[in-house]
């Protein structure tokens, strides 16, 4: 099934104000010989007839481990992982106590990013194809 223009021009938006500038201070990090930890949170809401999906602030919930406040549902859903909840939480816990969220440093060589919500766990960053275009613009 083809993405819907409107599934393209979201996927836009997250390259241009998240993905590459997220990638660019990882980048400038790692050539200061500084740690940086890329993480992208891909878990869906159901929310608003699955029109909210994992827009930017959905994984705020999750971080806090505030599923089951109403503010929290209603970014959610009833139905939101408990366990990836927990997992992010003690993710950010760890990196404000030491400064190591638990999965390895982003480098140049080794351009490690977490996902949380789906699939793999901690991978090496790829950058997608379509995501080259901003390199001109951005």
């Amino acid at each position: 099934m083809s993405p819907t223009f409107g599934e393209i021009l979201c996927s836009m938006q997250s390259d241009y104000f998240y993905r590459v500038p997220a990638r660019r201070i990882a980048e400038h990090a790692a050539e200061a010989g500084l740690d940086a930890y890329l993480y992208e949170f891909e878990w869906e809401s159901t929310r608003y007839d699955r029109r909210l999906l994992a827009a930017h602030g959905v994984e705020i919930p999750f971080v806090f481990h505030k599923l089951l406040t109403e503010s929290g549902r209603e970014i959610t859903g009833p139905d939101a992982p408990e366990d990836l909840a927990t997992e992010m939480n003690e993710a950010w816990v760890s990196f404000v106590k030491c400064g190591k969220p638990g999965w390895p440093k982003f480098g140049m060589d080794n351009r490690w990013i977490r996902r949380f919500g789906r699939g793999e766990k901690t991978s090496q960053d790829v950058v997608r194809p379509e995501s080259e275009v901003w390199e001109s613009v951005l």
